[in-house]
């Protein structure tokens, strides 16, 4: 319980409190008080206090200085935190809805379990906070430094809201026609959008190629190379999403995984002949994925993430915390956070010369489904999407995988398809006008396909 004679002493005044606290070495226990909600405690020294399991509902504590304190289990919704010095506090299980902690200073702060749903954490420096299975998926991070604080481990997206479904069919029972596809995807009847990948075997991960190929590290070297040996067909494209589409389209590794609306040209790409895998199952995965996860070509934040292949491979590490940092590694002498997002910044605007200075840090660890522009005859008749994230590298879920802390935005299903029905598969296929010249229109598929008609 708090120490009444704290509380009295609270109740004098933030000057009277903050020249007794200069006076006088204590260490404040105010664990379990109750603060009325609109108390004016801006500018408060509250340093190494003890404000475990505290009622601070609305309490404003503005430019107050709370570093080292105590303040687990605080209920805190709504309160005033810009400009707070928050230095090595413990935030453990914390319920902040709401709370306005702009400009405040988190590093090395405790926000484990905390509950930040709708929170301001705007310019906030989060440096080496630990945010394991804190709720952010509605906080605003825009221009939050978060260099080591690991946002993966935290809640940026909501549950998907979908129905929990297993596989809507045993990996082990395998597809065998068009109408066990369909049964199956009957079965999930999840409501939302679905998208579909089909691969030819079925040992494979739903990875982007640049990651299959262990190309990640040199992508914009990549791309750089590729604008400058072809500057009239990487030219032509206004955006970045767009290069990567036409480096993709031509054969480059890239971050895009291409997926599509229509069940049956998935099962097409699962069926593909192709003499290595014939005989192998080929694997059909299914994507259920919310609206708000979904977005248009034009999106600023699709720019960003696109934008985000171009920068060099310590750009990316950094961003993103995965420079193997720890709290006792001093900062590098050449790193400049603010340096690095300008550079992102700078990508973004080569395509949108007006795009403000508003990233969101979330947005660099979600997974979005992009909807592409139909005016390639390719990505019409395959009905094509594709995913896209800067921190992802696989979009399956995998057992004991923390990122999202645990939590599904989008739900991913699989299923078996037969290696020894692949054959009749094509041939149902073919009835219904998936082949391989009608996905991939142009005259060198059709040529192919005029060669396989008269080849004896």
């Amino acid at each position: 319980m708090a120490n009444q004679n704290h509380i009295d002493w609270l109740q004098e005044g933030v000057e009277a409190w903050n020249d007794r606290r200069a006076s006088t070495d204590f260490d404040p226990d105010l664990s379990e008080a109750k603060i009325e909600m609109g108390t004016n405690l801006r500018g408060v020294n509250l340093i190494r206090a003890n404000l475990k399991g505290a009622i601070l509902v609305g309490v404003d504590l503005a430019e107050s200085n709370l570093a080292q304190a105590d303040l687990c289990n605080v209920v805190a919704p709504l309160a005033q935190f810009n400009h707070a010095v928050l230095f090595g506090a413990k935030l453990q299980q914390a319920q902040l809805m709401g709370a306005d902690f702009s400009n405040a200073t988190l590093q090395r702060t405790q926000l484990a379990g905390a509950d930040l749903t709708w929170s301001n954490l705007t310019d906030a420096d989060l440096r080496f906070a630990e945010v394991t299975g804190a709720r952010l998926e509605a906080a605003i991070l825009s221009r939050a430094n978060s260099l080591a604080a690991k946002l993966w481990q935290a809640v940026l997206q909501e549950e998907s809201g979908l129905s929990d479904n297993p596989n809507p069919r045993n990996q082990e029972t395998p597809i065998e026609s068009i109408s066990d596809l369909l049964d199956e995807i009957h079965k999930l009847d999840t409501g939302a959008p679905l998208y579909f990948r089909g691969e030819q075997q079925c040992g494979w991960n739903p990875t982007p190629s640049v990651f299959r190929e262990g190309l990640s590290e040199v992508e914009d070297k990549m791309l750089t190379d590729l604008m400058t040996l072809r500057p009239q067909e990487m030219g032509r494209a206004g955006t970045t999403l767009e290069q990567l589409q036409i480096a993709q389209h031509y054969g480059l590794k890239t971050r895009l995984l291409d997926i599509t609306k229509n069940p049956l040209v998935a099962l097409f790409f699962a069926c593909e002949k192709d003499e290595r895998y014939d005989n192998e199952d080929g694997r059909l995965h299914i994507f259920a994925v919310p609206e708000p996860v979904i977005k248009p070509f034009n999106s600023d934040t699709i720019s960003v993430i696109a934008s985000f292949a171009k920068l060099p491979l310590t750009d990316k590490q950094w961003l993103l915390s995965q420079h193997g940092l720890h709290p006792q590694q001093p900062f590098s002498a050449h790193y400049d956070y603010s340096a690095v997002m300008g550079r992102l910044y700078q990508k973004v605007r080569e395509e949108k010369p007006h795009f403000e200075e508003r990233l969101d840090m979330k947005d660099l660890y979600r997974v979005f489904v992009v909807e592409p522009q139909q005016e390639n005859e390719r990505i019409r008749a395959q009905s094509s999407a594709f995913l896209l994230s800067a921190f992802r590298e696989r979009f399956d879920h995998q057992e004991g995988d923390d990122w999202n802390g645990g939590v599904h935005p989008y739900e991913h299903y699989s299923l078996r398809v037969r290696g020894d029905s692949k054959g009749s598969l094509l041939n149902d296929l073919k009835l219904m006008g998936i082949t391989h010249q009608t996905l991939f229109p142009g005259l060198e598929s059709s040529a192919t396909a005029v060669m396989q008609r008269y080849r004896p």
